[in-house]
């Protein structure tokens, strides 16, 4: 109770003496390594030879080898994410190494009332997962000996994984609950190894993997190290698009994927629009798994084809019927979709005419206007009956910061696309006639910025120059607009149950946000000697968006740390945005303590920027290294059992605070011979 516990004391000692009561704001005894900002800061773009990113005010000359970094940060978010916190030595430090033994029916552990009563924490996960099945649903099928399912493994791991999940949102535990939450992640990590070498083909294959993509894609991997890696879930994805085509293959499902929209009956109607979103969730998740910017033309036809029909028919239905407020959710999601798709497409087409860039930008603009308008009036016919129906408001305020955001990463685009095309010679547009944006032209957007605001330079780029003069000044006005819808959405409850959205496309597109924030003051500073006149509403968006991921991710018995350490994308995010926090306010201390506002003092903001080690400790002083074995770029990886590796290995459930607690693929053919 009074501070750190004696040196002297064994490993044994202090883990007997740990209480399922303690507190969970006292600080472990070697502490937690957290995310650093200079960590992140080496993922910011500036030009390679620009010192605006060095510890002092001449260039960085390391930049120059990590160009490729920071070129793939800048157009794909998950390298971002996964180059951060490849960093980090707590992320994932708690994962639960895979039992090769597991021998208790999980219906003995889990009885019909406590799956009901787990049923009510799990509103917000079903209600962004319409298909996914209930616990009391899931438990009847373990139960019954008639049933072939009992001995599925799928069924058995989303069973665990769901109860696992409820349980962390808890408000009151006991020393018998923190126990079953023990024994269940160990079932999670026993039917997840079978699952993942041996996927059944069955519905409840595609469930999992949707939810392990979208909420845990940490929840099977058996080594810390690789813990990053699976923030892409690239695995879940393949799996659920591969399951998803070979059902339709053995069902027939294929044909009649939207037959059942003009029945006469609603739940067979919302079945088959739930059944049709699910689809499109797949395909969206698998064409956006590398970053929007890497999708070539051909593959972006295929998805707007793909999803026009679909959107159509569900719009038309729309129109001859009244539906509930989470089935409009999913299909203006679905349309949302499709016009992010779309608008992408035509920038592609458009990349021989920089020019057409603004208008695409307003046509995005006022599509989605029109879409979040459209959806307003579609829930006030349903509010006129249900006054008091929460699904009302949480349906509003979602879609108008999705459609919101969809209208952003198109004016984005259109910043990425103008500042480098435009700078192309006719020789190099020979060269690079059907190709993308590169590298080197790309990762020079700050001097493209400073060129033309301050008119220098001998290559005028017209184009850019235009499209900033319509947006430069709205931009970051419209960044910070989606943070405040963002923080307005984490108030949401359903059923008294705090709003838990997917961090995989919905948390982790705010950390971008405040990424792009960030960037866009270093230009700012750059180009104009100023901070940006928003710059203290920017900080407190930035600190209340960061307490509202940590929110997510915590509750009464679970810390951030010890979520973050446990693989949970809600802390992942709170801490990146902690560590732009800190990097904004660093930029604010250095340019104020300036005084007269002198320009040549951005050469050394940012990079100067030291950690705010408010939840870290001095790296140095842990004396580590991973085995040989665990620097295998491939996962899964391991066996069932414990690698002996880690028997001599640091023990980093040490440094973590764990026990305070209050009481497409195109073609699946690669699926071929591998069912269950």
């Amino acid at each position: 109770m009074l501070g750190r516990p004696q040196s002297k004391r064994s490993r044994l000692q202090r883990s007997e003496d740990r209480s399922p009561h303690t507190h969970s704001d006292s600080v472990p005894e070697e502490g937690i390594p957290a995310i650093s900002s200079l960590d992140i800061k080496d993922y910011l773009f500036a030009d390679e030879g620009d010192g605006i990113l060095s510890h002092d005010r001449r260039p960085d000359p390391t930049r120059v080898t990590r160009k490729e970094e920071i070129f793939q940060s800048m157009i794909q978010a998950n390298y971002f994410f996964i180059s951060v916190l490849a960093k980090d030595r707590a992320f994932g430090a708690d994962i639960v190494h895979a039992t090769s033994i597991w021998n208790t029916p999980l219906q003995q552990l889990i009885s019909d009332d406590m799956a009901a009563f787990f049923d009510k924490w799990l509103v917000w996960h079903r209600f962004f997962l319409p298909n996914l099945p209930t616990l009391v649903n899931l438990r009847a099928r373990l139960t019954s000996e008639k049933s072939a399912i009992s001995t599925n493994c799928a069924t058995k791991l989303l069973f665990a994984l769901l109860c696992v999940t409820a349980l962390e949102l808890q408000r009151n535990i006991t020393r018998e609950d923190w126990r079953l939450k023990q024994k269940l992640q160990l079932a999670v990590s026993f039917y997840g190894q079978e699952f993942i070498f041996s996927p059944p083909t069955h519905h409840d294959s595609v469930n999992v993997s949707l939810f392990l993509s979208d909420y845990k894609p940490t929840a099977l991997v058996t080594m810390q190290a690789i813990a990053h890696k699976t923030i892409k879930s690239e695995i879940y994805i393949n799996i659920a698009y591969g399951i998803s085509h070979r059902l339709e293959a053995v069902n027939g499902e294929g044909a009649q994927y939207l037959s059942g929209l003009n029945a006469a009956d609603y739940d067979t109607f919302e079945k088959c629009l739930f059944d049709s979103i699910q689809g499109i969730q797949m395909v969206s998740n698998h064409a956006t798994v590398d970053g929007l910017v890497r999708r070539p033309l051909q593959s972006l036809r295929y998805l707007t084809a793909y999803m026009k029909t679909r959107v159509d028919a569900y719009q038309n239905a729309l129109k001859f019927r009244q539906c509930t407020p989470r089935a409009i959710y999913h299909i203006q999601w679905a349309t949302s979709t499709y016009i992010l798709f779309q608008m992408l497409a035509e920038a592609k087409q458009s990349l021989h005419d920089p020019g057409r860039f603004i208008g695409l930008a307003e046509e995005t603009e006022k599509k989605c206007l029109e879409q979040i308008n459209y959806t307003n009036s579609l829930l006030d016919a349903v509010q006129q009956g249900n006054s008091g129906n929460e699904e009302i408001k949480a349906v509003r305020s979602v879609m108008e910061l999705r459609f919101h955001t969809v209208q952003n990463w198109i004016i984005g685009l259109g910043f990425l696309y103008t500042s480098s095309l435009g700078t192309r010679s006719g020789r190099e547009w020979g060269s690079r006639r059907d190709s993308d944006i590169f590298r080197d032209e790309t990762i020079k957007i700050t001097s493209q910025i400073t060129n033309v605001l301050k008119e220098t330079g001998e290559q005028s780029n017209n184009y850019f120059k235009e499209f900033l003069e319509r947006y430069g000044s709205a931009y970051p006005n419209d960044l910070s607009s989606i943070l405040e819808k963002f923080i307005q959405c984490s108030t949401l409850k359903l059923h008294g149950i705090d709003f838990h959205p997917p961090p995989r496309y919905i948390c982790l597109e705010n950390v971008i946000i405040c990424k792009n924030i960030l960037e866009n003051n270093v230009v700012q500073i750059k180009c104009s000697g100023h901070l940006h006149p928003a710059f203290p509403k920017q900080l407190d968006l930035f600190q209340k968006c960061a307490e509202a991921l940590a929110n997510m991710a915590s509750s009464p018995i679970l810390t951030v740390d010890a979520a973050f350490a446990g693989g949970c994308l809600y802390a992942m995010s709170s801490k990146i945005v902690d560590g732009l926090l800190g990097l904004m306010k660093r930029l604010q201390s250095d340019f104020e303590s300036a005084g007269n506002g002198d320009v040549e003092l951005v050469d050394a903001i940012i990079a100067s920027a030291e950690y705010d080690r408010l939840h870290s400790v001095d790296f140095n002083q842990f004396q580590f290294q991973f085995p040989e074995e665990m620097g295998s770029e491939a996962w899964p990886s391991g066996s069932f059992g414990q690698p002996e590796a880690f028997s001599n290995s640091f023990d980093w459930t040490s440094l973590l605070n764990l026990d305070n607690y209050t009481f497409e693929p195109e073609d699946p053919a690669w699926f071929a011979g591998n069912s269950a």
